[in-house]
């Protein structure tokens, strides 16, 4: 028997195909994002129209258009990279690390500040 993912609120199931309600022979089956790119990619293959789609995957019409866009718009994305993945993830250590180092200063300069305090003497002329 043919299955699909079926995504609700409780989450996503893997149920028979016409099946319409979620009874208990349903498994549980991929998260909601696989469903949403399953979704996408099939109204992007453009062999169904996006009414027959929301029919079969038991969503409504305006999910899989927001799917298709979003996938379309961040398709991009995927292909970035492990470089520029990297990249980001080193400016935000070495970001983290000049606050730590600007946190230290700020503390030591508040020291500093204390000790010339108690150390002035008040001259009386």
């Amino acid at each position: 028997m043919e299955t699909h993912l079926r995504c609700t609120p409780e989450g996503c199931w893997r149920v028979a195909r016409g099946e319409k309600s979620r009874s208990d022979d349903v498994t549980p089956g991929m998260e909601c994002p696989a469903f949403k790119a399953q979704v996408a990619l099939a109204a992007l293959k453009g062999d169904q129209t996006i009414s027959q789609l929301a029919e079969q995957f038991g969503v409504h019409v305006k999910l899989v258009q927001t799917w298709k866009k979003q996938m379309t718009e961040e398709a991009a994305t995927l292909f970035a990279g492990p470089t520029q993945a990297s990249e980001l993830k080193q400016q935000q250590e070495q970001q983290a690390e000049l606050y730590e180092q600007i946190g230290r200063l700020k503390n030591g300069v508040r020291m500093v500040e204390k000790k010339v305090a108690a150390l002035s003497v008040t001259v009386i002329l």
